[in-house]
């Protein structure tokens, strides 16, 4: 059977039984009200079984406060009973009807916290603003002809005064998520119109009871069903895995979204509403429940106005600080660039003035010692020309390495013939021989990196020891490549004199490249996927720090 069928199939069945409850004679009526009232305790397990749930507590609390409910009902039953329940068995169809309502309203507390912990605490004032709107109305309309019905010594069951409060209860809690900027699936919907028949049938059924037209097996009654078979429908439907779940919020959730702003007007024309009310049907308008429902609902309603106020205030100032530090990323990407553009112009200026002043000058004296050797060997001097000869190759294979390294400061063979660990080891035994840089250099790893990421870290490290040569003032450090909680971590550390980073950047420093080399370094990381660190104090030497993910490496 499908999910939509289960749910349609459990509706039809709470029809047929409010139908038959309608036809069935006490006490028969009784028993089917009873197993009515327990039955959302049975689409609870069923639910919990088809479904799963995340958080099964809220439903067994609902289950549970449905069952609690039935229990004064079953007693009439059996003993056979034909007073209404509240007469017959007064005190315990009170606590049952109190126990009830609070394992449901721990039940709805279940589910708005977690939509209130995703959304903002201002949520509770809602369900305030909410409970005080709906209390007026049923104070003006229940209350008072409770008091008046008491006064004029009339019966009446304190439980039938007690528990349309008690739905109000549930029924702000519920309001409260329903102006949560969040997903709701078909089962809290539902859920929430359960809770607004109950609420109507308790209240009219008081006001019944009170002036003496209500019948037991009624219609009234049959509408309090409709709301048990309702809460089980909730219960049977899919959606009710997901009831309770928190549900994404893509961005900054709004503090005062539509459904909110029309839930807190519609409140706030209640008191005027009642007044209206109660003039159309010619009754004395309540002055006192008024002017007090009128204070309570405006002070609640600036309340919850200034929670409103101070989550956009702190929204904004959020806002601020992330377009500050988008402004910041942005002017240092542009410096970044143009850093980038200059620092490669400037190599390649190099590279061509460090071609034409070494190699191609001493390729054009071999140039000059073969037209030597040529002219010795038209001459027939042997001797002479296998002399020049000697001198030409020796002087070629002297090119032949500094173009080597040369080639190698560019992107070093070994990084990718053996990997990054004997690159770094090559490359801090080049600095030992050049700059006198004592190097030490760990490398635990069990397996090659992809290429992209190899020469991310080696440049890295490479810029990383070309700062500590040139501002560290001492001549050692310390390089490790290792995997780390699934990640690969490269560290370069030293203990030199080290710096502020919080300082703020001299324009000499920018023109330099001393900060943008720092920048470059976390720009190639960051472009992988990875975190850089940087911590350095000064006098405490600098520590640099390279962290990518696993998955970025190939297996």
């Amino acid at each position: 059977m499908s999910s939509l069928r289960r749910t349609l199939v459990w509706l039809a069945a709470g029809a047929a039984a409010a139908i038959a409850y309608l036809l069935l004679a006490r006490p028969w009526d009784l028993a089917l009200f009873a197993a009515v009232q327990a039955s959302p305790a049975l689409a609870v397990g069923l639910g919990i079984r088809w479904y799963r749930p995340a958080r099964p507590s809220m439903w067994l609390l609902v289950g549970a406060g449905m069952l609690v409910a039935a229990v004064p009902n079953a007693v009439s039953f059996a003993t056979r009973a034909t007073l209404p329940v509240p007469e017959t068995l007064p005190f315990l169809s009170a606590a049952c009807d109190l126990t009830a309502f609070v394992l449901v309203i721990a039940g709805a507390a279940q589910l708005a916290r977690v939509q209130w912990a995703h959304a903002g605490s201002h949520r509770t004032m809602d369900a305030a603003v909410v409970g005080a709107g709906l209390g007026l109305v049923v104070w003006v309309f229940v209350v008072e002809p409770y008091v008046q019905a008491t006064a004029r010594g009339a019966p009446a069951g304190l439980s039938l005064l007690v528990t349309p409060f008690l739905d109000i209860v549930v029924l702000s809690i519920l309001g409260s998520v329903f102006v949560a900027p969040a997903a709701r699936s078909p089962s809290y919907r539902i859920l929430a119109f359960a809770v607004l028949v109950h609420l109507a049938a308790n209240s009219v059924t008081a006001v019944a009871i009170l002036d003496h037209w209500y019948r037991l097996g009624g219609g009234l009654d049959a509408i309090s069903l409709a709301a048990y078979v309702l809460v089980g429908a909730a219960a049977v439907h899919p959606g009710m895995a997901v009831l309770a779940a928190p549900p994404p919020v893509h961005g900054t959730p709004r503090p005062l979204s539509a459904r909110r702003l029309v839930l807190l007007t519609a409140i706030a024309v209640v008191v005027p509403g009642l007044v209206v009310l109660q003039a159309m049907l010619g009754r004395r308008i309540t002055a006192d429940a008024v002017g007090l429902g009128t204070v309570l609902v405006f002070v609640l309603a600036v309340v919850a106005m200034n929670a409103i106020v101070r989550e956009l205030g702190r929204q904004r100032a959020e806002l601020d600080g992330a377009m500050a530090a988008l402004s910041q990323g942005e002017r240092e990407r542009r410096a970044l660039l143009g850093a980038t553009v200059r620092a490669v112009e400037d190599e390649r200026k190099a590279l061509a003035n460090e071609l034409h002043d070494g190699p191609i000058q001493r390729l054009s004296a071999v140039g000059i010692l073969l037209e030597r050797v040529r002219l010795g060997l038209v001459r027939d001097d042997r001797r002479a020309a296998l002399a020049l000869l000697a001198e030409a190759g020796e002087r070629i294979s002297q090119e032949i390495g500094v173009l080597r390294r040369t080639m190698g400061e560019l992107r070093p063979p070994v990084l990718d013939e053996r990997g990054l660990g004997s690159a770094l080891r090559d490359h801090a035994a080049a600095l030992g021989h050049e700059a006198g840089l004592d190097c030490d250099v760990a490398v635990e790893l069990d397996r090659r990196l992809s290429p992209p990421v190899e020469t991310v870290l080696y440049r890295v490290a490479q810029e990383a020891l070309a700062n500590v040569v040139k501002h560290a003032g001492v001549r050692s450090a310390k390089v490790s490549l290792r995997r780390e909680d699934g990640a690969v971590v490269l560290e370069v550390a030293d203990l030199g004199v080290g710096f502020d980073p919080d300082a703020p950047e001299a324009p000499e420093a920018s023109i330099a490249g001393e900060r943008v080399g720092l920048l470059a370094m976390r720009e190639r990381v960051e472009m992988i996927g990875g975190r850089w660190e940087l911590d350095a104090g000064p006098g405490r030497g600098t520590r640099v720090r390279a962290v990518v993910p696993m998955e970025v490496a190939r297996p």
